[in-house]
């Protein structure tokens, strides 16, 4: 039976958001399942966005909106919010999150520590468990946004393990990950990237190792599925995204919920040629991205919407 809301209590946003996850991650479209995102995300813009309209409109064009969210809010893709014309908020604004004010004060620090401004290198770990096969022929064409191949390094499949991690990690601009991930949201600490597994190690990356590392990196990409999610604190998401942040990087993308191979393969691309070929920012660059996505994906927020940008924009 469909529900509709009238925001009395925290508890009715709270289910609000709880329906929306559960559709997102839904693998098959349909109309009902389309309509029912648009409505879910109408409501959201009324609740979240109508109480500060003004002040938003009053803002330059190229204002980039800086989100902290509190609590259930984590997991809500503001950039889909949608308002009575249709308009998603992407379309109007470049955004960014961070999971509190704090951490804003170590993410700029993070970033007066990034290595090889000037010649941005690679370091990728691509389909380490062997079953993401489309993603890594099509990662190819990312590296290109990087400098020459002898700078860069991309470990596939066994290659791409957590020693390999932990050996170079500090000796690259950005960090990318194209893998399976799994979080935990009552034990955040087990909360995995999955890497290649070796004799006595089962190659998961979990937050307590992604803590001990010491990037100087300029963006981590987590392009795997719900590496934004964990447990829900006072001060933010305790999980993958905190652990990346405590270890030094400045800025994140991540997703909220799993996105197709293929469809995050084409976003990172997008997003890459906006900031790297396009000199725009992060975030001005992912929300032309996610534009793009959105020309092709009119009905689906779930393929487009998924990936958020963490820390620093610029």
């Amino acid at each position: 039976m469909r529900r509709t809301f009238a925001f009395h209590s925290r508890k009715d946003l709270e289910l609000l958001v709880e329906e929306f996850s559960h559709l997102v991650q839904e693998l098959e479209y349909s109309d009902q399942k389309s309509v029912r995102l648009f409505e879910i995300l109408h409501q959201l813009y009324h609740a979240l966005i109508i109480p500060v309209a003004d002040q938003l409109a009053a803002l330059p064009k190229e204002e980039v909106i800086t989100i902290i969210p509190h609590s259930q809010l984590f997991l809500v893709p503001f950039s889909a919010l949608r308002d009575e014309q249709g308009v998603f908020l992407i379309e109007k604004y470049a955004l960014v999150y961070s999971p509190a004010i704090a951490i804003l004060e170590y993410t700029r620090q993070n970033a007066a520590h990034v290595i090889h401004q000037d010649k941005p290198n690679l370091l990728a770990f691509v389909n380490p468990i062997d079953n993401l096969v489309s993603a890594e022929q099509d990662f190819d064409a990312i590296t290109r946004f990087y400098a020459t191949a002898q700078q860069n390094a991309i470990y596939r499949r066994q290659k791409a393990s957590k020693e390999v991690l932990e050996q170079q990690a500090s000796n690259y601009t950005v960090l990318c990950f194209v893998t399976h991930a799994q979080a935990f949201d009552e034990s955040p600490l087990d909360s995995y990237l999955a890497l290649a597994p070796a004799t006595s190690d089962d190659g998961r990356l979990k937050v307590p190792a992604i803590f001990r590392l010491e990037l100087h990196t300029d963006l981590v990409i987590l392009g795997a599925c719900e590496t934004g999610r964990g447990k829900i604190t006072g001060d933010g998401v305790n999980g993958l995204s905190r652990a990346f942040l405590s270890a030094g990087t400045p800025t994140l993308l991540m997703s909220l919920w799993p996105v197709g191979e293929n469809e995050s393969v084409d976003q990172l691309y997008q997003f890459h040629e906006f900031w790297r070929d396009g000199c725009t920012s992060k975030a001005e660059a992912l929300r032309q991205a996610q534009l793009e996505a959105l020309a092709n994906h009119p009905t689906q927020p779930e393929i487009w919407a998924g990936f958020a940008l963490i820390g620093e924009w610029n």
